[in-house]
């Protein structure tokens, strides 16, 4: 999956909607890997904004998240959006610029955006999904949601086809056990290992 095109989807949408007033709930929010394996976190916070995709950067700085992993920040930035400059009179009310909540679990499922975007490379530093039989109730959602056609489900087993795997993860995320977990190459466990 080109999370750089997808990306830049998400900003055609949003250039085409043009919201002019966005209010988000994060009294409680969810971190970790969503929506079924995410835990519940206590932001303490309701947000308005005029521009909801200024509200996402500083979101993403405050949750810990470095800009610059953030595809949708680098889309952005691609484009010379002025949403990409941060500066602190663009907040008002009780969130300060310097806020970062503490402890976030960022998804797990990131990749690392240390290389430039060169297929191969990209492929050796995303993690996969795999299935972990004991949990599994047979309940066949994953390969319900796998738009990708590269999932099969048989009698609490599954079959995954990495060639056409795009790393959505809906099949992790719409698992109601967690019976599917991620595998990282050991290029990212060595990456990971260094840049901790």
């Amino acid at each position: 999956m080109n999370r750089e095109k997808f990306a830049g989807l998400l900003l055609d949408i949003y250039n085409g909607i043009k919201p002019t007033f966005t209010i988000l709930d994060a009294v409680i929010g969810m971190h970790g890997d969503g929506p079924t394996s995410g835990e519940p976190y206590e932001f303490g916070y309701i947000v308005s904004c005029i521009d909801a995709l200024k509200m996402d950067m500083w979101l993403c700085k405050m949750m810990g998240a470095k800009l610059e992993d953030y595809p949708l920040y680098m889309a952005a930035k691609k484009r010379n959006y002025p949403q990409c400059e941060l500066n602190p009179q663009d907040l008002d009310g009780d969130i300060t610029p310097d806020k970062i909540f503490p402890d976030v679990k960022l998804p797990k499922t990131r990749t690392m955006r240390l290389l430039p975007h060169i297929p191969f490379i990209e492929k050796l530093m995303t993690s996969r999904p795999v299935h972990i039989p004991e949990l599994c109730i047979g309940c066949g959602r994953c390969a319900a949601v796998c738009a990708a056609g590269a999932l099969r489900h048989e009698n609490r087993h599954l079959h995954f086809d990495y060639g056409k795997c795009i790393r959505c993860y809906c099949c992790h995320e719409m698992c109601p056990v967690k019976a599917i977990e991620f595998k990282e190459s050991r290029l990212v466990k060595l990456v990971n290992f260094i840049t901790r």
